[in-house]
């Protein structure tokens, strides 16, 4: 019988990589595994909680799971200002195979939130062996995704220091919600858009956020149109990437809305 066994290990070239292996119950093992690829900065923080609970159902609901801490993030080696996208995404195929070689199962899915679906996405229109992908949340264009992190920035120094909005771009910053940018990661963030794929990122994919978005409309047109077969869901639920992250918030219909859907679609 399972008993909530989780393995702590760094993999990678250099060992640099940081996971956590949840060894699946026994008698419900599946054959496929997942891998959780997690957002950046305060979203990861703030999605701690929600994203170890669901690995906990995933490996009950009997998949092999692993979350991990991309390069420059969490407790993986690097600094803030070694943060890459292009980096991350070559964590990500590092981390599927980890995942493939300790769970001894071959096929694997990603389900990532925010920027992390994002990137199993663009991750899995390079690979084309995703299995299936959930994408909670998408960032479908990093641009927006830039100028909404540069709002709550300035928000935040009004809340805390009293400080006005200057209407800064991003040229003029360094740090933003307590983490530093590069201006690399800013053009890498800026050139982010998953419109322009061109090769579907899995087979089958969930699209699910709390409200509609037009963008992730169009999104889904897109991958439709690369072959994949796609289901939409709106799920009601915390804004978890935002919340205090004392309130440790658990979205607790989306985390099953992914679990049924990922144990019975197809």
């Amino acid at each position: 019988m399972y008993a909530d066994e989780i393995t702590p290990f760094y993999f990678g070239a250099d060992q640099g990589l940081f996971g956590l292996y949840y060894t699946p119950e026994t008698d419900k093992k599946q054959d496929m595994a997942i891998l959780l690829c997690p957002s950046m900065g305060q979203e990861y923080i703030r999605a701690h909680r929600t994203y170890r609970q669901l690995a906990f159902r995933l490996a009950r609901a009997g998949f092999p799971t692993m979350r991990f801490d991309y390069y420059a993030s969490g407790d993986s080696a690097g600094d803030d200002s070694e943060v890459s996208i292009v980096r991350w995404q070559a964590d990500i195929s590092t981390a599927i195979a980890e995942l493939r070689q300790r769970s001894g199962v071959e096929q694997v899915s990603l389900i990532g939130l925010r920027l992390g679906a994002s990137l199993a996405a663009l991750v899995g229109a390079q690979r084309q062996d995703i299995v299936r992908l959930v994408a909670w949340e998408p960032l479908v264009s990093g641009s927006d995704f830039v100028e909404e992190l540069i709002e709550r920035h300035q928000n935040w120094l009004y809340y805390f220091l009293n400080k006005p909005a200057t209407g800064a771009k991003h040229e003029n910053l360094t740090e933003l919600l307590g983490f530093t940018f590069t201006q690399s990661l800013f053009d890498e963030l800026n050139a982010l858009d998953l419109l322009a794929l061109r090769q579907k990122p899995a087979q089958n994919i969930l699209v699910i956020e709390r409200a509609t978005q037009p963008l992730t409309g169009k999104f889904q047109a897109r991958l439709e149109s690369l072959g994949s077969a796609t289901q939409y869901q709106v799920v009601e639920g915390p804004q978890i990437w935002t919340e205090d992250p004392d309130k440790a918030l658990i979205p607790q219909q989306v985390l099953q809305a992914i679990i049924n859907w990922i144990t019975t679609f197809g």
